[in-house]
Parts: C-alpha cells; structure tokens; sequence
C-alpha cells in the first residue's frame, strides 16, 4: 500500500483495505496481550482508529502525518513483543513504551534491546477455515517492497521476525527466515503484482506457518461513506471490536523467542 511518497486516500477500495489493516494490527496487539506473560506495543506508524474518521480532511491529516513518520522512522515492523518476566525497564521506560511509533531510532533502539521479537501483519478478507475446507490456496502475502526495509532492519537489529496473516475468523504465523529461505530455495513462485494493490508481491502458501489465532467474538461491520473535495463519494465498510484468542501453537511460537 505504501510507495515512495507515502498513502492516499485514493478510493473506496484503498480505505476499506488500510482500515481493515488498522483492525488486524489491533486486533494482534489486543490478542497477545490477553496472554498473561507477553506484552504487545505498536512499533510502526499506527494505521490508526479506522471507525474514527468520519470526514475526508481528517483522513488526508492522518495520511499526511502518517507519511511524515514512515519517511522519518524507515519501515519498521508493525509490533513489538516483550516477555513480561524479562522486561526490566524503569518506571519512565514503560511509561514511554506505548509511544514507541513516535520515537526515533536512538530512542526507541533500548526497548528493540528489550524485546523478544517483532511482528508483521499483513491481512486477506476471507473466512481462512470455511476457505481452507473448501480446497481454496490461501497464502501469506508479503509485498517486495517491504521486504527490502524489512531485511534492513532485522540486519541492524537482530530479531526474531514473523509474518502475521490475518484473516475474518483466524490468523497464521511465519518466521520471516522460513519465508526468505523458501523464496531462496524457489519453493515460492516468483513474486507477481498484486492485481487489488498494484505491488509486487509474494504469496507463500499458508500451509507453511502455524495456526496463531482463533476468532471467539465476531466484529461488527459498519459503513463508512467519505466525500472528498472534488464531491466523490466513497462508500466502504470497517470492521469494528470482535476478539480472537491465541492458540497453543500460536502461543508456543511467541514463547520460543
């Protein structure tokens, strides 16, 4: 979604996808943070409160400053996971833990030090299960693009990284090593451009992560309708509230780190 310059608000079809990506981020943070050893913090630029947005000018505020981040901060993985146990911060250090995106390189790298991995939410609008038993191929999809920012840091940092595909009822789980390595082997077909997103993007089948986490509480799917300046009109939907929790294997994975 993201090119040099930064997101616009660019349709119907590109708000109703950032906005299901803002759900999905939250919705992972929310997740791991309901297990009681593990704690979750925004590490990238917020995609933000997609149902908050009610008028066109408060997007193109948002894009704007969201684009002022990412030129300042680099692409940086969407989350950071602490171990509550090894997490020996001060006072000070957790109260600025939940301001993570808006700080720069050497004021965040301590709590990067801290952490025991990070993670990369990417999202697909399908009931992934009903899908699966269908005989549907569903796959983790990873743009090019972010690949090389993502390799950039994970080479100056030095930690564990996984691949969050969220789906409408579950979510699955790859180390980015396990997808870099079946791209090197040629056990992923060469990366083709997404027809929705227009990037170029891989898709790794999904059969070659885990099962990370479950929907219990469906969310609500509420309409949006924005007018920009010129009088378009843009109808789409949001996802709002709902709850997944974590799986064993998803568990065991953010454990092992």
């Amino acid at each position: 979604m993201l090119g040099k310059k930064g997101p616009t608000p660019r349709g119907f079809d590109f708000l109703a996808r950032w906005s299901q990506g803002a759900w999905a981020e939250s919705k992972v943070i929310e997740t791991v943070n309901a297990s009681s050893n593990l704690l979750a913090v925004h590490y990238g630029p917020s995609r933000g409160d997609p149902v908050s947005y009610n008028e066109f000018s408060a997007w193109k505020k948002f894009f704007e400053e969201y684009r002022l981040k990412l030129e300042a901060r680099g692409k940086r993985p969407d989350i950071l996971v602490f171990q509550k146990d090894l997490l020996q911060a001060t006072r000070e250090d957790l109260k600025l833990i939940d301001q993570l995106p808006d700080l720069d390189e050497q004021d965040s790298a301590k709590f990067v030090r801290l952490s025991s991995a990070a993670l990369e939410v990417e999202t697909s609008l399908w009931k992934a299960r009903k899908a699966l038993q269908f005989g549907k191929e569903l796959s983790f999809t990873l743009k090019e693009e972010d690949m090389d920012r993502l390799n950039q840091w994970q080479e100056a940092h030095h930690k564990p990284l996984f691949i969050v595909q969220m789906f409408y009822d579950s979510a699955y789980i790859i180390p980015y090593s396990r997808v870099k390595q079946l791209i090197s082997e040629g056990l992923v077909k060469k990366a083709e451009k997404d027809r929705k997103t227009g990037k170029v993007t891989y898709n790794v089948p999904l059969s070659m992560g885990s099962e990370f986490a479950l929907l219990v509480e469906a969310p609500l799917v509420e309409p949006r309708v924005l007018e920009n300046e010129k009088g378009l009109v843009m109808a789409y939907v949001v996802f709002n509230g709902g709850r997944f929790e974590l799986t064993e294997q998803g568990l065991a994975v953010l454990r092992s780190t």
